[in-house]
């Protein structure tokens, strides 16, 4: 019904991840509906936007130069990093304004069942890179801690065995405090779909996880 190239346009939308082809359409068709100023405008703003943004060298989340502005902020606590799948979790926790630490994101969480293995993750930028650094300067009295905010199932299961295990071998236990969101969240919940109220209290209820 629909010419082809709508047709074509349609399909290229939906390897945006969450665009299915309901969203897709009405988005192909609300474009086909803009004055061609605007039309024009938004596709050079598109344009510049993926020649401008690129991914922050320390933890991976959007900016337009090297390091983001959280990294690079005085005022957040670089003693806890807040581990997360995707850029868009970080979005959700910093809506809360109740945390104040950094983050680290993983893109993608190990799930051998799919053949995405740690390679294909950001963690070993994480824990051969980062934490090094951080624990050689830290004080006697000082630990890191690492905050987990993945979506519940066995990739995140799998994800966190492997970083169990790796601070086992580097005998880290008494530099790093691992926590994990509080008790009370649904089994299986998506960071995408919690809403304000839960995180803030997962977030200040959070629990340890023994490394032994």
């Amino acid at each position: 019904m629909l010419p082809a190239i709508i047709l074509e346009v349609i399909d290229s939308f939906q390897k945006i991840p969450g665009l299915g082809k309901r969203s897709s359409q009405k988005l192909t068709l609300d474009l086909l509906e803009l004055q061609l100023d605007n039309y024009n405008e938004l596709i050079a703003k598109v344009q510049t936007m993926k020649e401008v943004i690129k991914f922050c060298s320390i933890c991976g989340f959007f900016c337009d130069r090297d390091v983001c502005n959280i990294c690079s902020s005085n005022s957040r606590n670089k003693h806890q990093i807040c581990l997360v799948e995707k850029t868009t979790d970080v979005l959700n926790i910093e809506k809360t304004q109740v945390y104040s630490g950094t983050y680290h994101v993983l893109n993608k969480l190990i799930s051998p069942i799919d053949n995405i293995f740690v390679q294909q993750t950001k963690l070993l930028d994480l824990l051969q890179l980062r934490l090094p650094d951080k624990i050689a300067s830290l004080k006697p009295d000082q630990t890191i801690e690492l905050i987990i905010f993945f979506k519940a199932g066995f990739s995140a299961d799998s994800t966190m065995a492997y970083i169990k295990d790796f601070i086992r071998q580097k005998n880290w236990q008494s530099k790093i405090l691992i926590t994990k969101l509080a008790e009370g969240l649904p089994l299986y919940y998506n960071p995408d779909n919690l809403d304000q109220a839960t995180i803030i209290r997962a977030i200040e209820d959070r629990r340890n996880i023994e490394v032994v």
